[in-house]
C-alpha cells in the first residue's frame, strides 16, 4: 500500500455516492490476497490502450484521474468529457530532489513535459495542498489559461489526503513479537529514507532525546540501503554508530501493509523530520495521517501544509525545520504521562477532520453539478500585431 494506494481508496470511497465506473490500470493478480477486502463494482486493466478503448465506447460525460501519471495518461484521451485530474503531489520538485542524487535533470524535464500537458487539459485540478493550488495556478497563467475566458473560473481546489476506517478490521491483530525491552519508549519513523528526509536531523533529535530519556528506542521501517538512488539510510546508521546508538535503533524493512496498525499501536510516538525544500512545502504526508489514525501523536517539521494544521492544533506537536534541539525537547515533552491529555485532544480534533471526511472530495462534487470548461488561450500573434497596425495606422 502506497501514496497513490491511499489517494485511490480516498477517491473511490469519497466519491461514491455519485456511484461512478471504477477502473483500475492494474492487474487483478495483485489483489489476489485473501485478507484484503473485496471491492464491487472495479474493473482491472492492464493496458491502457483497452481503458482508452472503453472511454471511447462509454463516452462518460466526466473522466476522473487519480493521481499524476493516470492523470498524464487520461489527458491523452479524445473526447468531449470534462476532464477532472489530480496531481497527488508535485512531481516535478519530487524528481528535483530526486535529481539532486543523480546530478542530472533529466528525469525533472520528462515529468515537467508531462505535467504540461496535465495542466493545459485539464478542465479541473485537484491538488493535495493550498501551496501546490498556488502553484499550479502560476503554471496555468504561462500556459495560455489564464485568458479573459476563464475568469471568475476555478480552476484548482483543494483536496487533501485524508484516511477511510472502512477497512480497518482486515488489519492483523497480532503484535509483532519485536525484541525490544518492554520498559522502553518507543520512537517511531515509518516509511523509507526518501530524498526529502532530512536524516541527521532524525539522528540528533533522538540521540539529545536519549541523553535525557535512556529509555528511548527508535523504531524504522522501509527500505536500508540504496533507497532512492541515494545515501542517506547509510549516512544515518555512520552517524549512529558515531554516536553509539546502533543497539538503540531496531530496523524493521519492509512491513505487511496490514500489520501497520498493530506497529503503529506498539509505539508511543511517531516522527517526522523533513528537509525544508519545495517537495516538503507543497507536498502532503501520508505518514502523519496514518500515525495519527491509529491515535499515535507524532512530532514533525513545519514544512507541509499538513505540519501548520497541526501547529494550531498543539504546537508541542511541530518543530522547526533543521532545529534537533527543539525537536528532542519536545519528544521527551510529548513522551511525558502529564501531557498526555491534552495530546489526545489534539488527535482527536485532526481526526474529525481528516479520517472519514468524505466533504474533503466536495470540490470534485461542486464541479460535476456546475461543470465548465476551461478554455485554452492562443493568440496569433502575427494577425494580432497586423489588426493593432491596421487600426492604427488606417491600412
Amino acid at each position: 500500500m502506497n501514496a497513490y494506494s491511499l489517494r485511490s481508496i480516498q477517491f473511490i470511497e469519497g466519491l461514491k455516492e455519485l456511484k461512478p465506473k471504477v477502473i483500475l490500470l492494474d492487474s487483478k493478480k495483485n489483489y489476489k490476497n485473501n485478507k484484503f477486502p473485496k471491492v464491487k463494482g472495479i474493473e482491472f486493466y492492464e493496458k491502457f490502450s483497452d481503458i482508452k478503448n472503453l472511454i471511447k465506447k462509454l463516452k462518460p460525460s466526466f473522466l476522473v484521474s487519480v493521481n499524476n501519471y493516470t492523470s498524464y495518461l487520461c489527458s491523452k484521451i479524445p473526447g468531449n468529457f470534462y476532464r477532472i485530474c489530480d496531481l497527488n503531489g508535485t512531481l516535478p520538485y519530487e524528481l528535483q530532489a530526486q535529481c539532486k542524487v543523480e546530478k542530472n535533470d533529466f528525469r525533472s524535464y520528462l515529468i515537467n513535459r508531462r505535467q504540461k500537458r496535465i495542466i493545459k487539459m485539464a478542465d479541473f485540478i485537484t491538488s493535495v495542498s493550498l501551496a501546490q493550488k498556488y502553484s499550479v495556478i502560476g503554471q496555468q497563467s504561462i500556459l495560455g489559461c489564464s485568458g479573459y475566458k476563464n475568469i471568475g473560473k476555478n480552476l484548482v481546489s483543494v483536496v487533501e489526503n485524508a484516511q477511510v476506517s472502512k477497512y480497518d478490521n482486515y488489519y492483523n491483530k497480532k503484535g509483532l513479537g519485536l525484541d525490544i525491552p518492554e520498559d522502553s519508549q518507543k520512537l517511531l519513523f515509518l516509511g523509507s529514507f526518501n530524498n526529502w528526509v532530512d536524516e541527521e536531523c532524525l539522528i540528533s533529535s533522538f540521540a539529545l532525546a536519549k541523553k535525557k530519556n535512556p529509555k528511548l528506542v527508535l523504531i524504522l521501517t522501509g527500505k536500508k540501503e540504496n533507497c532512492f538512488g541515494n545515501t542517506k539510510y547509510e549516512n544515518f546508521m555512520k552517524i549512529a554508530k558515531n554516536k553509539n546508538l546502533l543497539g538503540s535503533i531496531f530496523h524493521l524493512g519492509f512491513i505487511d501493509y496490514l500489520d501497520i496498525k498493530s506497529l503503529i499501536e506498539f509505539c508511543d510516538l511517531g516522527i517526522v523530520c523533513d528537509l525544508d525544500i519545495y517537495e516538503s512545502q507543497l507536498g502532503a504526508r501520508n505518514r502523519i495521517n496514518e500515525m495519527m489514525k491509529f491515535k499515535l501523536p507524532v512530532i514533525c517539521t513545519k514544512a507541509s501544509q499538513i505540519s501548520h494544521e497541526i501547529q494550531k492544533l498543539n504546537p508541542n506537536l511541530v518543530a522547526e525545520c533543521g532545529n534537533h534541539k527543539e525537536i528532542a525537547k519536545k519528544v521527551n515533552y510529548l513522551l511525558d504521562s502529564q501531557n498526555k491529555k491534552a495530546i489526545r485532544l489534539a488527535i482527536k480534533n485532526f481526526n474529525s477532520v481528516y479520517l472519514d471526511n468524505d466533504s474533503i472530495l466536495d470540490p470534485i462534487k461542486d464541479f460535476i453539478k456546475n461543470p465548465f470548461k476551461k478554455e485554452y488561450t492562443e493568440i496569433k500573434l502575427v494577425r494580432f500585431v497586423k489588426n493593432i497596425l491596421k487600426k492604427k495606422f488606417n491600412l
